[in-house]
């Protein structure tokens, strides 16, 4: 079969090394497996092998004409006036962009069998494709936030209403069941398809190199952003370090919005000698290797990837209770390694996890379920028409 991933760039993030991982799945696996980008950005990932990559630049081709130029600027100063209204309107010119090049993709390669996109943002610059092929990949729970109530309604409707839609974890699913109910629209179908992860990929990847750290140390990786609440965890640590005297330092692997509250909280509590800032890196699984400790501490996540990715370097985790996916993944034995949102449990939690060393884990037991082959044969299975004979 002949599929197409979407996603918005490549730079380094878990859902674009998702993306990545499902286009290489599908090639492993005998399809003709096609990744499409928009966003050219630095530090960026790509597929390994067998994967056919392609650079849509919406930007560019939206800016050559001077009627698109201009159509962008009004709508950059109308989103003044109507805040989160841009990505609407660029969507309706985006989209046309789209389905052009697609359509010269096509007629290059053949018809293709399944389009998969990952993402909201990616969708929003192709909205008005309504090819019923496409399948779109929510990767985290859903916020209002402050939007306009006006702009709110026509853009999920826009972007969900009659759409395939697959939720990488129970908790996305179900904040898409809840959002239909609240703004009255409707998929055409849901279901939940986890990410996939490839343990033997990662593991080469992790004996890379040697993190240059002498001491022990316990780790986080993920964007630096509110989200991820990795003041809490500095506080957590704080508690351990106060309370355990426990030699290890704490590594934070990333960049983001959130970096200075981060910061002035490692001050705020003299840390400066004990936590590491790495910064982003584009492999950071030898980190996860050497560990002793992952955590993750986010207020809600869509499924939790880095958790798996830890797994899969053999690395016990720790997380917090958070809406949406984690708890997918932190079940069985795995339950009791939950801690609530306070830097009390959390630093309890990260510390009995280091001290018992009783314990052991089946990490492939908890893999099982995101094998790539599983992966990719529910995609076909659920969303690929294929003909009968008559």
């Amino acid at each position: 079969m002949r599929i197409a991933i979407i996603v918005r760039s490549l730079k380094i993030g878990g859902m674009e090394r998702v993306a990545i991982s499902l286009a290489e799945a599908f090639a492993s696996n005998s399809h003709e497996s096609h990744l499409i980008y928009f966003k050219n950005k630095k530090n960026t990932l790509t597929p390994e092998k067998d994967v056919y990559l392609h650079h849509f630049n919406l930007d560019r081709f939206m800016h050559l004409t001077i009627f698109g130029f201009f159509y962008d600027l009004f709508f950059r100063i109308f989103n003044i006036f109507l805040r989160k209204s841009y990505p609407y309107f660029k969507g309706l010119f985006t989209s046309q962009i789209f389905k052009h090049k697609f359509h010269k993709l096509e007629k290059e390669f053949g018809k293709f069998d399944l389009i998969i996109v990952r993402g909201q943002g990616t969708l929003e610059l192709i909205f008005q494709n309504s090819d019923p092929r496409i399948v779109l990949v929510s990767e985290n729970i859903f916020s209002y936030g402050t939007m306009n109530k006006l702009i709110k309604n026509i853009q999920i409707k826009s972007l969900y209403h009659n759409r395939n839609i697959v939720g990488v974890s129970n908790g996305v699913v179900q904040n898409f069941q809840q959002l239909s109910k609240d703004i009255n629209t409707q998929p055409k179908k849901l279901i939940k398809i986890t990410n996939p992860i490839n343990p033997k990929q990662i593991e080469t990847l992790s004996n890379k190199y040697i993190p240059n750290v002498k001491e022990p140390f316990i780790l986080s990786v993920g964007r630096i952003v509110p989200a991820k609440n990795i003041p809490l965890l500095v506080s957590a640590y704080s508690h351990v370090k106060h309370h355990y005297n426990i030699p290890h330092k704490l590594v934070i692997i990333g960049i983001g919005s959130d970096l200075p509250s981060v910061q002035r909280k490692i001050e705020e509590l003299s840390l400066e000698e004990n936590v590491i800032l790495v910064g982003q890196i584009s492999n950071p699984f030898p980190w996860m290797k050497h560990a002793d400790l992952f955590i993750l501490s986010s207020k809600f996540e869509g499924l939790g990837m880095v958790l798996l990715e830890a797994l899969a370097c053999q690395t016990k985790v720790v997380a917090t209770k958070s809406t949406g996916g984690v708890t997918d993944i932190m079940k069985d034995e795995l339950a009791p390694y939950l801690a609530e949102q306070t830097p009390e449990s959390l630093g309890e939690k990260i510390a009995s996890t280091l001290l018992d060393t009783s314990k052991s884990i089946d990490y492939k037991k908890h893999l099982l379920a995101f094998k790539p082959v599983t992966i990719i044969n529910q995609y076909i299975n659920a969303f690929v028409v294929t003909d009968t004979p008559s």
